[in-house]
């Protein structure tokens, strides 16, 4: 079990940011990323963290997302959203939003308390 896992640039595919397709299932599909980042989530300690940044794909488009709290957003530039561009869930180009949700914390387990490391004395 991880404490973070950090994915930079990782879920994306070069050539999106340079022709500007409609879809992206022809090179990269949201289906395969919904299941690489369900098993990186489940690898993750429960309060760890997950970075997912410059991806062609939002996080929270996931259904794992729910167990996850958002803990950081980057502002878009023009720039940055034109190297990287957002597909949905149905591999459909998406507008460019203003900001992205890029850091979640997971979740503790319900009806678990963290434990917390004591010393005696």
């Amino acid at each position: 079990m991880y404490d973070a896992i950090l994915c930079m640039a990782v879920f994306r595919h070069g050539d999106l940011g340079t022709q500007h397709p409609e879809s992206c299932a022809h090179r990269i599909t949201f289906e395969a990323f919904e299941v690489t980042v369900t098993d990186l989530a489940r690898c993750l300690k429960p309060r760890g963290y997950l970075v997912v940044e410059h991806s062609n794909f939002r996080f929270s488009d996931t259904a794992v997302a729910a167990q996850f709290e958002c803990v950081a957003r980057r502002s878009c530039t023009t720039t940055d959203c034109q190297r990287t561009p957002l597909f949905g869930p149905n591999n459909r180009l998406l507008e460019t939003p203003t900001c992205i949700e890029i850091a979640f914390r997971k979740q503790a387990e319900k009806g678990k308390t963290p434990a917390i490391n004591a010393t005696s004395k």
